[in-house]
């Protein structure tokens, strides 16, 4: 029963919708014979009848002229009558643009407004959109012409530093060199200064750059010339320095 019952409600709604789906055709019907002549049992040659089923709005294609003269008609006569129709305008532009290109990007606001007086409202929009576009091609002919300046400035200044960086990089090497040296020497002397102060009669070998001076006590050590085997004769009060064997 409970099933039966769900069968006739599915039923009674199909035939309800399709009831207000009728009515509804029925409307739409009815308001487009009104608005393009009304029903359409009327006959084609009944004119007065189309005429008062208007219901006031003509269509635009009633007010469009119709061909007089014999062969006006066709593709051709519609494509010579709009190619008069862009000579005519591009004769009328072109009387009516007294401004030129170098006149428009100069000129100011107020002047240009003066010189545009009297023309007519499209062709001020078209001068002054022609205006915008030159004015921005100069803008970015400008900006292109900075931007070469710019980059060859900036080759020219990573060259310069360039050659700085090199330049630093052989004195620093020349730097490290001499320290390395220094180091040498200084390494020199601390050993001589080490065996002077051990005291006594001693022989010192070691290898020495020229004109190094070493205090110790009362007295001075002096070693000149590059000698490489030295002994060294330390007294107390007194201090000697010989040079045996030659460079």
């Amino acid at each position: 029963m409970y099933e039966a019952q769900k069968k006739k409600k599915k039923k009674n709604r199909r035939r309800r919708r399709r009831k207000k789906k009728k009515r509804r055709k029925k409307k739409r019907r009815k308001a487009r014979g009104a608005n393009y002549g009304g029903n359409r049992k009327r006959q084609r040659g009944d004119c007065e009848s189309v005429t008062r089923g208007f219901s006031g709005v003509i269509p635009h294609f009633f007010h469009l002229p119709f061909p007089t003269t014999p062969f006006a008609s066709g593709p051709v006569f519609h494509l010579q009558q709009h190619t008069s129709m862009r000579q005519e305008i591009g004769g009328q532009r072109a009387v009516a643009t007294p401004v030129s290109d170098d006149n428009l990007v100069s000129l100011s606001v107020r002047d240009l407004n003066q010189h545009l007086r009297g023309l007519p409202h499209d062709d001020v929009q078209r001068l002054k959109q022609r205006r915008r576009t030159l004015k921005n091609r100069g803008y970015a002919a400008s900006c292109r012409t900075k931007r070469v300046s710019l980059q060859q400035d900036l080759e020219v200044q990573r060259t310069e530093l360039s050659l700085e960086v090199e330049q630093l990089s052989h004195e620093t090497a020349g730097l490290r060199t001499q320290l390395g040296m220094l180091q040498a020497k200084f390494r020199a002397l601390q050993g001589l200064a080490r065996s002077l102060q051990a005291g006594g009669t001693a022989g010192v070998a070691m290898h020495v750059a020229p004109a190094l001076v070493v205090n110790k006590g009362d007295g001075e050590v002096i070693v000149q010339g590059k000698c490489n085997q030295e002994e060294v004769m330390a007294l107390p009060g007194q201090v000697t320095s010989t040079c045996n064997v030659p460079p």
